[in-house]
């Protein structure tokens, strides 16, 4: 079975139809996961950080119909409130977010 990095017709569905604006959007999210990394958190033995870093992270995909990362970042958020390292849980979000973001790119540039 194929990835599902990016479902476009879900969130235009949710935007009313506007490309322009899921564009944007998807723009904006490239220009601030940076910021999210949960791995960073954890290093620094900042459990609760990361936790709300992957929750914060969930929700974002979750609204830009960013499947894969969503559901990576849910797993890593039940990891995390259960206070829980499984390096092959972070690692495979690590992995998502790197391709999805090189979808977005590919989209965004099409």
């Amino acid at each position: 079975m194929d990835m599902i990095y990016i479902n476009e017709a879900e969130a235009l569905k949710r935007l009313g139809g506007n490309k322009t604006l899921y564009k944007k959007l998807l723009g904006n999210f490239l220009g601030s996961i940076k910021k999210y990394d949960v791995s960073k958190e954890i290093s620094q033995g900042n459990i609760k950080t990361a936790q709300t870093v992957a929750h914060t992270v969930k929700g974002m995909a979750a609204n830009l119909s960013l499947i894969a990362i969503y559901e990576e970042a849910n797993k890593l958020d039940i990891m995390l409130k259960n206070n829980n390292i499984d390096a092959n849980i972070l690692q495979a979000y690590e992995k998502i977010i790197t391709e999805t973001l090189n979808e977005i790119n590919k989209y965004l540039n099409a």
